[in-house]
């Protein structure tokens, strides 16, 4: 079983001041609903995102309230495409327990069968 990354885009991917290496961040606007969200991002980070999911060695998956939307961000950030962790819109006040269900959903094949049956 190759590991599960749940990728969240704002504070991760998308930070005020990208490093990773990288002398200049890159930015450009992704659009949810009609409205348009400044992303900032380090090419560094982007390129070592694509080689991993290019290895095959893990299974990146988006899990960010921006999961509908992910199209965009992966033509903004020219990654391929992801999995991703839910299909729908989901709100900022929604998104924690979405996420904690996208872990969850990740965790649950995986977990050792109950030997003391």
């Amino acid at each position: 079983m190759s590991p599960v990354w749940l990728l969240d885009v704002d504070g991760v991917v998308n930070v005020a001041r990208p490093g990773w290496g990288a002398p200049l961040p890159r930015s450009g606007n992704a659009y949810s609903s009609a409205t348009a969200y400044r992303m900032r991002w380090a090419p560094t980070l982007i390129e070592r995102i694509r080689l991993l999911h290019g290895s095959g060695k893990i299974e990146i998956r988006w899990c960010s309230t921006l999961c509908a939307e992910a199209e965009q961000i992966e033509r903004l950030f020219g990654l391929p495409r992801l999995e991703r962790s839910w299909y729908h819109e989901v709100s900022a006040a929604t998104a924690p327990a979405a996420k904690l269900n996208a872990a969850r959903a990740v965790l649950k094949p995986r977990t050792a069968p109950d030997l003391d049956r």
